[in-house]
């Protein structure tokens, strides 16, 4: 049981909830009520989380020596030793082999073959990102945390490609500003974690001066809100509202209060609970943040699915 514990930490499983916007297009397309989306859509889940489980070996493989002599990252798999370089490969080939084999082959019995490839383009598009990110990009400041908020655009886009669902820009554009506002936010606490040790680990944190994430931070939280506002407001764009959507603009101005409350939470809780902005997935134990973000799904889901007249 331990090493399949291991194994499971190697792969990072607990990061698979960044796949989740795989599902974007599903619910933002008016096609969750569409039973035959679902099997689909829950294999191409799977192929990406095992395309990203990929990319977070090489990254492990690659940092070696480094996560050996930080104070966290020492308790990795590899680097502790729990888990052998050759292992790790072999792992790493496997699951590589087997996210190719579910979205080629397993995915034609479910979807058209046009669909598939047009999904296996972006699949591809999230490996290659991902490796480009881990043997350079992640060296370069601001183009790391760029290159990593678009990795979350390649996986929004292969959910709605394998669906064959359009999706508005407006969306597109809040998904990659909601992963620069988390990127951000986790090199900050990043910084303060490591303290003065931050720059031997990363030679780039030299160029994120207190001042320059500060500076990020709050043009990206006004791009973001302003980003969502815009879409509440202004409607999909022309050529993207699906059929099955209501579309009730004057309805979805409710959920922009909310939206600003989210932000401003996280950018509390992000610096004050430094720990939350270094695994975003620790935000679900902040009872408020849940709360919000629940509210925020009904009304997109009212907002989108059920029409009503005087909002229209």
């Amino acid at each position: 049981m331990g090493k399949i514990h291991d194994i499971l930490r190697l792969i990072r499983v607990k990061q698979w909830y960044k796949g989740i916007v795989v599902f974007a297009g599903l619910f933002f397309g008016g096609k969750i009520f569409q039973p035959s989306n679902y099997p689909p859509i829950l294999l191409g889940f799977l192929v990406i989380c095992l395309v990203s489980s990929v990319n977070y070996i090489i990254n492990d493989l690659i940092d070696l020596e480094k996560d050996k002599h930080h104070k966290e990252k020492c308790l990795r798999p590899i680097a502790s030793g729990a888990i052998s370089k050759k292992l790790s490969i072999t792992l790493g080939v496997f699951l590589f082999f087997l996210a190719f084999f579910l979205s080629t082959f397993v995915m034609n019995f479910l979807v058209p073959s046009t669909y598939v490839l047009r999904f296996n383009v972006f699949v591809i598009a999230v490996f290659v990102t991902g490796s480009l990110y881990n043997f350079g990009l992640k060296r370069i400041a601001f183009v790391d945390i760029v290159t990593l908020s678009v990795i979350y655009i390649w996986r929004t886009m292969a959910g709605c490609y394998l669906l064959n669902i359009e999706f508005s820009p407006w969306l597109h554009l809040m998904i990659f500003q909601i992963a620069m506002f988390l990127s951000i936010g986790k090199r900050k606490a990043d910084k303060e974690f490591c303290g003065e040790d931050a720059v031997k680990h990363k030679e780039i944190y030299k160029k994120y001066t207190d001042e320059v994430i500060r500076s990020s931070q709050n043009l990206i939280t006004v791009s973001l809100f302003m980003t969502y506002s815009l879409y509440c407001v202004l409607g999909e764009i022309t050529g993207f509202a699906g059929p099955e959507l209501s579309n009730n603009r004057g309805f979805m101005l409710f959920s922009i209060p909310v939206m600003m409350y989210i932000i401003m939470r996280f950018l509390y809780l992000a610096n004050t609970k430094p720990h939350i902005a270094r695994s975003p997935e620790r935000a679900v134990t902040d009872k408020p943040l849940v709360i919000a973000g629940l509210v925020l799904a009904v009304l997109i889901f009212i907002g989108n699915y059920w029409k009503i007249e005087w909002f229209i």
